[in-house]
């Protein structure tokens, strides 16, 4: 299994995982063929143009973990890449 594959695999998993970090989540829609733009101050937005999909976030601080209600919105889109 490659690293995407298991990055994917541990935002989808249900119950939330509470550990997952920005950089984790950059990594994966990287791979998944996003862009990102970088807005004001810790906004960023990722953009797939195939699929017309975007994440919208800001990087978390001062933890590195992302929020539960984040992850299962982002769940919903990752849902295409499965």
């Amino acid at each position: 299994m490659s690293r995407k594959e298991k990055l994917l695999q541990k935002f989808l998993t249900v119950p939330v995982r509470n550990d997952l970090t920005f950089n984790e989540l950059y990594s994966l829609l990287l791979a998944l063929g996003f862009e990102m733009k970088e807005g004001k101050g810790s906004r960023v937005k990722f953009f797939h143009k195939e699929k017309k999909l975007i994440v919208s976030t800001h990087k978390p601080h001062p933890r590195p973990e992302l929020c539960e209600e984040f992850i299962k919105d982002v769940q919903q889109i990752l849902k295409v890449f499965k």
